[in-house]
């Protein structure tokens, strides 16, 4: 890898952000990312059915207990009684 000047001179005069980005991908893949704007910031749980099905769970009063088990991945809800206020 060249050193910190000669990426500089070939990266041109950019900010730091765009300067790590270049020094490290493809300049046509930087191009497409900064074309398709900033990442949506808003994340809609009702599109998602895990996180569906988990609400649904968590609004069963009966369950104290969920747990979601597959290979690489386990979830364990337990649920507690609320702590006593004085």
């Amino acid at each position: 890898m060249p050193d910190l000047a000669e990426l500089r001179r070939r990266v041109g005069n950019v900010s730091d952000e765009d300067f790590l980005l270049r020094a490290t991908m493809p300049g046509g893949l930087v191009d497409a990312m900064r074309a398709a704007g900033p990442a949506a910031r808003h994340y809609d749980p009702s599109s998602k059915p895990v996180l569906a099905l988990l609400y649904r769970l968590l609004a069963r009063r009966d369950l104290t207990e969920i747990e979601l088990d597959k290979p690489g991945f386990r979830l364990a809800l337990r649920r507690t009684a609320a702590p006593v206020r004085a």
